[in-house]
């Protein structure tokens, strides 16, 4: 809507709102544009920032540059690796701040080379040492990380299983292997129903039809296609599977329809990570290295490392564990580093003579 002067109410507006403080530099736009746009979309830039935002980022500058200029690293700007470098040693000998946010401070001295024309991005170095200093924090305290569940790990829980016979057990056993093989997440078991699994009639395939998947209701996810994992490598899964059915059915008064809980009742998100405990602790299953976890997120860290091992590319990886294409969240659940493990291919490898 206009003035009588022409200008737009909600430009007027934009305008005084759009004044960047506590001495933060508004960003530097593209010199073709008219003086008077480039202000604008400056004004407009610097009112995507609330003021209490501008005081955060303006505290973790001011101790970047105090860092960069006691280090003898020269002006803080523009900004390079080895100062940021510089700046996290800092940080971490100073010992105010938790290297859990130390992805904060240089994201805010990121973002202002950035606004002053000048873009940096951060190097692996970067993520190393902070990586580095989170590891030795967790060791100085005693807590374990979260760590991926190899595929050793995860057949071995699934011969413990075949061998147990409590229900229990034999539950927490299949709830392992489907967060692993089907890289789960704890709110995808959860909804999992009983009729949603099946194996083929042949008997060489396991089947998901339904798998409720993060972002998407259950309509939605009833129309992806089904999920079928080839069970020539792990026939004992289909065993499993049928064995904990058969031995629910006789045991219990009433079955609901839900799979992955002793009745058939919707399991919550803590008896699927109870379920995850007790079946990586079961008798013969390796024990996790030192100050490390393992959890049911573990099992969809564990499946996509997995099946990348087995050279299973990435775009299959991602839409089977149902990430978006363009997901940055995949290189976070892949871990490319961790040693080669044989039984990768039991799980995935008939995937490839497909």
């Amino acid at each position: 809507m206009a003035d009588d002067g022409g200008q737009s109410t909600r430009r007027r507006y934009a305008q005084p709102s759009g004044c960047l403080t506590h001495g933060l530099v508004a960003p530097q736009f593209d010199a073709s544009l008219p003086p008077s746009v480039a202000a604008e979309a400056a004004a407009l830039h610097a009112a995507s920032l609330r003021p209490s935002s501008q005081r955060v980022i303006a505290s973790r500058l001011k101790q970047y540059e105090t860092a960069v200029r006691e280090l003898l690293l020269g002006d803080p700007f523009p900004v390079a690796d080895y100062k940021v470098w510089g700046f996290l040693v800092w940080l971490w000998d100073r010992g105010a701040v938790h290297p859990k946010a130390f992805k904060q401070y240089v994201s805010a001295v990121s973002t202002m080379s950035r606004m002053r024309g000048e873009p940096w991005v951060a190097g692996p170095e970067v993520n190393g040492i902070i990586a580095g200093c989170l590891r030795l924090v967790r060791a100085e305290a005693g807590v374990a990380k979260r760590g991926h569940l190899p595929a050793t790990v995860a057949l071995r829980v699934l011969e413990a299983g075949c061998a147990a016979q409590g229900l229990s057990d034999i539950l927490a056993a299949l709830v392992v292997q489907f967060c692993f093989v089907f890289f789960s997440r704890s709110e995808t078991a959860m909804a999992l129903l009983d009729s949603d699994v099946a194996i083929s009639q042949n008997g060489r395939f396991l089947a998901v039809t339904a798998f409720q998947h993060k972002g998407r209701t259950a309509e939605e996810s009833a129309q992806l296609p089904p999920q079928e994992l080839p069970l020539q490598g792990v026939p004992e899964l289909a065993q499993l599977l049928e064995r904990f059915r058969a031995q629910r059915a006789a045991t219990s008064v009433a079955v609901g329809p839900y799979l992955l809980s002793l009745d058939g009742s919707r399991p919550t998100a803590q008896q699927i990570q109870a379920a995850f405990a007790r079946g990586v602790a079961l008798p013969g299953v390796p024990a996790p290295p030192p100050n490390v976890m393992w959890t049911s997120h573990s099992g969809r860290h564990g499946g996509a490392t997995a099946a990348y091992q087995a050279r299973l590319p990435m775009p299959w990886i991602t839409s089977w564990g149902a990430w978006a294409p363009s997901s940055p969240c995949l290189s976070l659940y892949v871990h490319v580093t961790a040693p080669y493990d044989e039984h990768c291919l039991r799980y995935f490898g008939h995937f490839l003579q497909q």
